[in-house]
């Protein structure tokens, strides 16, 4: 993206630059021509000192000591941009471009399927998990197709084992129609619950909290992947 002008208030939220500046909500709030600050910018969180950290016990010490520089940094940086933009870039969690990229892939030779073998795993009445079309917004039917998919507790029938809400339990093809699609969605699912996990543990910390205070929110499995 091009260094912004100086001298112009931005034109549109893709007019904001990337960075850890944080700005006024003026800017979204006030007209055009009565904005005065010089470049609005995206926060940025580098979040690779909390992702090094192996165990969460050792994450839970290292986000209460405060002598650990780097996650103090973290959870301040985290703090200012939730409190001040509501919402941030996250750099560094962890998964590579050749993992996105491989997702992405993946997700584009799903879609491409015919709807015939879409609609095999349709999501229904009594299951929220598969495939999506047709979704409404402001009751006008939507283009959007979508496949959505959670943890791998929810692979088979509801269980006393399985820890989770209502009925759904994900829905696949069969290996045959798409080989490989599962494992990859399984794999790109696993890695970014991880990511949200950590970042929870910061979120409750930047609140006051101690760093396993959501846990108790979180022993079913609401998690899902769209």
């Amino acid at each position: 993206m091009p260094p912004a002008n100086h001298n112009a208030a931005a034109t549109s939220v893709n007019d904001l630059q990337v960075s850890s500046l944080h700005i006024s909500l003026q800017v979204f709030q006030n007209p055009r021509s009565e904005i005065k600050l010089d470049v609005y910018r995206v926060p940025v969180v580098d979040i690779s000192g909390l992702m090094a950290i192996s165990k969460n016990t050792e994450v839970d010490a290292a986000l209460q000591d405060p002598n650990h520089g780097e996650l103090g940094k973290i959870i301040e940086e985290v703090r200012a941009a939730a409190s001040e933009w509501g919402f941030f870039y996250v750099a560094n969690h962890g998964l590579s471009e050749q993992e996105v990229g491989g997702f992405q892939t993946a997700m584009r030779a799903f879609f491409r399927l015919s709807k015939q073998i879409k609609r095999t795993i349709h999501r229904n009445t009594t299951n929220n998990r598969g495939y999506v079309e047709g979704e409404l917004t402001k009751n006008k039917t939507d283009w959007k197709e979508c496949f959505d998919f959670a943890g791998s507790g929810e692979d088979g029938p509801v269980t006393g084992k399985n820890d989770r809400l209502g009925e759904d339990r994900n829905q696949w093809l069969d290996e045959t129609t798409l080989p490989g699609f599962r494992r990859k969605m399984r794999a790109y699912y696993d890695k970014m619950e991880h990511v949200a996990c950590r970042l929870l543990k910061v979120f409750a910390v930047a609140l006051g909290e101690e760093p396993a205070f959501f846990d108790q929110f979180f022993r079913s499995n609401i998690r899902r992947a769209r």
